[in-house]
């Protein structure tokens, strides 16, 4: 009988936070490839060599898949958030996707996630994804 033993142990899944994935090893022995594409045909992948050291990258939300030089590619989704903050007389856009925002003061504006503008202290304030 012969025995096989994988010299990596792979984390199944990246972590996500918000737009931030990261990709951790466990038991890596070599450098890899790692490959991160918005299709499962890998068309135009963001190529990143890896070792045991974690690899953290931002990416938009959506299907995302990845995989480890030929192995079979696996996927994850990054989920919109659409959240706001109200400060005074300014809105933040405190998601992780572009939100327009109406108000008497400034009509339509598309905010950024992180950033603010000035609305007044006008109760009729609306906002929707962009």
């Amino acid at each position: 009988m012969i025995i096989i033993i994988s010299t990596m142990t792979l984390q199944l899944r990246p972590e996500i936070n918000n737009k931030e994935v990261t990709f951790k090893w466990l038991g890596l022995k070599n450098n890899y490839n790692l490959y991160i594409d918005d299709n499962s045909d890998f068309t135009s992948p963001l190529i990143q060599k890896v070792n045991r050291k974690p690899y953290k990258i931002n990416l938009e939300p959506g299907i995302w898949y990845w995989k480890l030089d030929n192995n079979v590619p696996s996927k994850f989704t990054i989920n919109s958030i659409v959240s706001v903050k109200r400060n005074k007389d300014s809105i933040t856009n405190d998601g992780n996707v572009p939100i327009k925002i109406k108000s008497k003061l400034t009509g339509f504006v598309v905010l950024n996630p992180n950033e603010s503008e000035e609305v007044g202290g006008y109760a009729n304030v609306t906002a929707e994804h962009a």
